[in-house]
């Protein structure tokens, strides 16, 4: 049975999700990844913390986020809105997996399956490019825009995924971890994820177009 449009769209948007979601948790669960970015930024010098207590900080947090141990910050100071914040934090990694764990086993059993007829690789080729130019067109127009204005991306970033919530907003004396996670740190992480996803998805595109020609 040829393979129907209609899952040709499917399987595009499984690869988007695909690569999204893996994009999102690389700086997630990469960890040397933001440890080089805080000597980078020279948080140490911007602090006044050494990187050990940025370091104890980061994981703390970390630990909680990703595999669910106790709240904490390390030696800093944190609130009860702050840890509320981490909270939904939480809730929306545990998501961003998820997404990840079904989107890759919906395309390591379908993409085998549906290349066993001929008549399907067309539509697998063309879901690959079909994916690449959906998140290509969404990532470049985001990134415009966070790039022009960080700062007004940032807020309707959080506005979107902490609908009615205001404890994203930390203050830096009763929630000083706020400090070692500036601006700049994200700026970098978005550009990672982005690159990621482009990079994924392309050669995704190029893979499954040269496979679907054999």
């Amino acid at each position: 049975m040829k393979l129907s449009k209609f899952f040709t769209v499917i399987l595009a948007f499984a690869l988007v999700f695909f690569w999204l979601s893996a994009a999102i948790a690389l700086p997630i669960v990469a960890r040397p990844f933001y440890y080089s970015q805080a000597r980078s930024l020279e948080l140490d010098r911007l602090t006044g913390w050494d990187y050990e207590v940025i370091f104890e900080a980061y994981d703390d947090v970390m630990d909680y986020l990703v595999y669910g141990e106790e709240f904490g910050t390390g030696q800093l100071k944190w609130s009860e809105d702050g840890k509320a914040h981490f909270a939904d934090c939480k809730v929306l990694f545990r998501l961003d997996f998820i997404v990840l764990g079904l989107s890759s086993v919906f395309i390591i059993i379908a993409l085998p399956l549906l290349r066993l007829k001929a008549e399907n690789r067309g539509g697998v080729a063309r879901a690959g490019f079909f994916a690449a130019l959906i998140l290509t067109a969404l990532l470049v127009v985001l990134g415009v825009w966070a790039a022009l204005d960080f700062g007004g991306f940032f807020t309707f970033f959080h506005q979107t995924l902490f609908p009615g919530k205001t404890n994203w907003v930390f203050n830096i004396i009763t929630d000083p971890i706020v400090l070692i996670l500036p601006y700049e740190f994200w700026m970098r992480a978005g550009l990672l994820i982005i690159g990621v996803c482009l990079g994924g998805l392309w050669l995704t595109a190029l893979l499954l177009r040269s496979g679907c020609k054999n």
